[in-house]
């Protein structure tokens, strides 16, 4: 599935905290595992697209100096 969001950094780091520290409690257990997974898997692509930057940063850098 692929899903496109428009946030700003803000919005995005406000996002990854809550999929960081939320602890699913439905009494449900394997709902509770899914909705863990799912969270993290949000917090991973939430965070890729700054890892993707600062590589080319680096990788800029590298190659100007």
């Amino acid at each position: 599935m692929h899903i496109q969001l428009d946030l700003n950094h803000n919005d995005r780091d406000a996002l990854l905290r809550h999929c960081q520290v939320f602890v699913p409690c439905s009494g449900d257990a394997r709902e509770d595992a899914r909705l863990t997974d799912t969270l993290e898997a949000l917090a991973s692509a939430l965070v890729e697209p700054l890892r993707v930057v600062l590589i080319i940063r680096s990788v800029a850098t590298t190659v100007l100096d």
